[in-house]
C-alpha cells in the first residue's frame, strides 16, 4: 500500500469534530480521521507504516496555522470578519458562546467566515450576519487548517489582550480615590479572571495527541 501524505487542507472539520469528541478516542479513530479510510482499511496498513502515519500527525497538528483571511468551497469564496474592530454584539456573543468546544466549532466558523459578496484588490466585503445556523452546516466541511488558523488568532488576540490588561489597571487605579481603588481592585480582578478562563479554553483547543 502506497503511503499517503497528510495535509490538513483535506480534511473537513466534521471529520476531525467526530474524532476530538468521541469520549476516549482510539489511535484506530485518529488513522481514520487523517487517513479518511474505513476501519476495514485500516486494517489493511502495513505495519512499518503506522509509525510513520502518527509521526505524520503529529508534524502537521504542530505546525505554525495562520490566520486564513480568504478560502474556496464549491465555487464561493469566504472571507474572515474584515475588521473585528468592527464586529457587532451579536457576532461577538455567538462566537464566544460556540468557540469553546470542538463539537459547535463550525458554528464559531460560521460567525467567523461568510460569503464575500464584492471584493477590490486586497479588501472585501462579506455577507451580513444573520445568525451561526445560516453558514453552520456548510462550515462542517471547510479545511481544517483554515479553522486552527482562526483558533490561534484568537488565542492570540486574547492572550495578547490579557497582558495588556495589569498595566491598564494600575493606570487607572492611581487616578482614583481609595474608595474608587478598592471597586475598581475588584472589578479589575474579576476581569483579569474572565480573561484568563478564555484563554485556558483557547488553549485546551488547541490539537494534541496527548
Amino acid at each position: 500500500m502506497k503511503l499517503k501524505e497528510i495535509k490538513l487542507d483535506n480534511i473537513p472539520l466534521w471529520r476531525y469534530q467526530d474524532y476530538i469528541t468521541k469520549e476516549n478516542p482510539t489511535q484506530d479513530d485518529l488513522l481514520k480521521c487523517f487517513l479518511d479510510l474505513s476501519s476495514k482499511d485500516i486494517k489493511k496498513i502495513p505495519l512499518s507504516h503506522i509509525d510513520i502515519y502518527l509521526t505524520q500527525i503529529e508534524s502537521v497538528l504542530k505546525e505554525e496555522h495562520e490566520l486564513v483571511r480568504i478560502f474556496e468551497m464549491k465555487g464561493i469564496k469566504y472571507g474572515f470578519i474584515p475588521k473585528l474592530d468592527d464586529i457587532t454584539y451579536g457576532e461577538n456573543a455567538d462566537v464566544t458562546k460556540y468557540i469553546g468546544e470542538y463539537g459547535s466549532m463550525h458554528k464559531a466558523m460560521a460567525v467567523l467566515y461568510r460569503p464575500i459578496k464584492q471584493k477590490i484588490r486586497d479588501q472585501y466585503l462579506i455577507e451580513d450576519y444573520e445568525g451561526s445556523y445560516k453558514f453552520a452546516d456548510t462550515m462542517k466541511n471547510m479545511p481544517l487548517s483554515v479553522v486552527l488558523g482562526s483558533i490561534v488568532f484568537f488565542y492570540s488576540l486574547t492572550n495578547a489582550l490579557l497582558n495588556s490588561i495589569p498595566n491598564y489597571l494600575q493606570k487607572e487605579i492611581e487616578k482614583m480615590d481609595s474608595t474608587q481603588r478598592l471597586s475598581f481592585k475588584k472589578n479589575g480582578h474579576d476581569i483579569q479572571n474572565s480573561m484568563r478562563l478564555v484563554r485556558e479554553t483557547l488553549e485546551d483547543l488547541m490539537p494534541s495527541l496527548k
